[in-house]
Formats: structure tokens, sequence, C-alpha cells
């Protein structure tokens, strides 16, 4: 059999071998894109032009600074109405930290169970506005909880964010097969660090997934179909 004619081979049987894998499972995050509750542009509310200083579905924390909340930009953003990928819908979480700390989100309720051999990944838009309230100076940090106790973080340096864009950062932890923190209460938490008092936190389209671990066995099924379906190929080629 000749060279092309074998690659062919081989492309068609990793075209069709994927078929065999898992995939993943969106967990449900409440008010994922914190449109709730709902401002219109300009809206004054206590925090300011288009804040509230509530997020349905989510606890703030923060002992320094009362303005944090949901907020729905007129300008910031090289789009609004809707804000710019990946962000999603029309309004953001936003924190403003201070100059003394930290200052985080965490959801109100559980996310569900931490399930035996699975692939949790956590994902968020992060942002930073092109005026004044930047996040030049700050630091993201993204964590994936089980009984309030983090299984899962990433870090981004708010400068790494171009001004008026948001950017995707994901965390990702694999349960055991067995253990301690199988069947824990699983959270999200995000927060916004700065050494700034104007450095405002941007965040949005929060997203949770979760991926079966194949197992061993599973993986030898896989290899061993693509293996028979390279093999049936090359022989129906020869004939």
């Amino acid at each position: 059999m000749n060279r092309p004619r074998l690659c062919s081979v081989f492309l068609l049987a990793l075209l069709l071998v994927p078929v065999f894998t898992l995939s993943a499972t969106s967990i449900t995050v409440p008010n994922f894109s914190f449109e709730s509750p709902a401002l219109a542009d300009g809206a004054n509310n206590t925090g300011g032009d288009g804040n509230t200083t509530a997020i349905t579905g989510w606890t703030i924390s923060n002992p320094f600074n009362t303005d944090n909340g949901v907020y729905h930009p007129m300008a910031g953003f090289t789009s609004t109405d809707p804000l710019p990928a990946p962000a999603d819908g029309d309004q953001v979480a936003y924190l403003v930290p201070g100059s003394e700390g930290t200052a985080s989100i965490t959801t109100s309720a559980s996310l569900g169970n931490v399930g035996a051999s699975m692939i949790y990944t956590l994902t968020v838009a992060l942002g930073n506005r092109s005026d004044q309230m930047f996040f030049d100076n700050g630091l993201y940090t993204i964590d994936l909880l089980a009984n309030g106790v983090s299984v899962a973080e990433a870090n981004l340096n708010g400068n790494l964010v171009a001004h008026g864009t948001f950017t995707d950062l994901s965390a990702s932890f694999t349960s055991p097969a067995s253990g301690a923190v199988i069947g824990e209460s699983l959270t999200i938490r995000l927060s916004a660090s700065s050494g700034f008092s104007n450095n405002e936190g941007i965040f949005d389209n929060v997203r949770l997934t979760a991926t079966p671990v194949p197992e061993p066995s599973s993986l030898s099924l896989i290899m061993l179909a693509g293996a028979t379906l390279v093999s049936k190929l090359k022989k129906k080629l020869r004939t």
C-alpha cells in the first residue's frame, strides 16, 4: 500500500476513535453571568451608577470596602449590551478590594458533591476596564472549594488582561477514586487583591464542568477499538 493511502487510513481512524471518549457535563452555577439583580444602563443604586451591593446566588466578603456587587457597564469595555466574549450578557460582578487586601465572592449554595474519579474544571471570564478603575495593579484568584477548602486554584495578574476586554482563566481538580474528599460540598470562590484603592476586579461567565476519568479498562477498549479499526481498513485497502 502506498504512503498517501496509509496516511488516509490513520487520519480516518483518529477521527473515529474519539467517539468512544467520555464527555464533560456542565454543572449549573446560579447567576453565572451576574444578570441578577437586573440593572438598566445608568441605574443609580446604592453603589453608584449601575451598581448594587447584592449579588443573587453569591455571598460577598470584603472587610475593607462596601463597594462590591453587580454592575451594568455603559462604558469601560470594547462593547456593552452585550459585553465582549468570553464575557456573557450585559452585567458583571465587581470587587473593589481597596489598598488593604483581598475581596471575594462565593456561591451561596452547594453546587453538588464531589464524585469519585472526576475531572472538575472551573473557568471564569476576567475583565480589565479601560477607564480609571482598571485592574492593572491587581491579582485575580479563582478557587474550586470542597467543604470550604480549596482543591483547585488559578491566579492571573490584572495587567495581563488588555484594557476593555475579558480573558478566560481555568483551574482543574481530579478527584481520587476514594477518600475523604468524596461527597464533600462543591462551591466556587472568586477573589480580587490589590494594593491600590481604585482598582476594580471584574468577573463574568462562571462555568464548571465535570468529566469522568476513563477507567484503565475503558482506555484499553479505546486503544483496541482504534487498532482494530486501523487493521480492518488496511486489509480492505489491500483487496
